[in-house]
């Protein structure tokens, strides 16, 4: 049980990491970490703020949130890359 609860937890982190990716499609679908760092960089300084990450990670969180209750599902993780990448995630074992 622990082991799952970890494995969620470090999908999640994984899922974070991937901020742009969820919160900005259009520019996911470019697979450009520059572009994606320069949406991210709202005040074009070079640099990602914390409260510039924040804002990224908000977005991403409320375009995972499919129901809208504030919490977001494994399902509802698993909805939202399905739409942005248009294929089924698929877990390992």
């Amino acid at each position: 049980m622990r082991s799952s609860k970890l494995s969620r937890f470090a999908g999640f982190a994984l899922g974070i990491a991937g901020v742009c990716a969820f919160a900005l499609p259009s520019v996911a679908a470019t697979e450009n970490a520059d572009t994606r760092f320069e949406t991210m960089d709202a005040d074009g300084d070079g640099k990602i703020s914390p409260d510039e990450h924040t804002a990224a990670a908000t977005r991403m969180f409320d375009t995972m949130d499919a129901n809208k209750d504030g919490k977001v599902t494994a399902a509802e993780m698993d909805g939202a890359q399905q739409k942005l990448l248009g294929k089924k995630h698929v877990k390992s074992a």
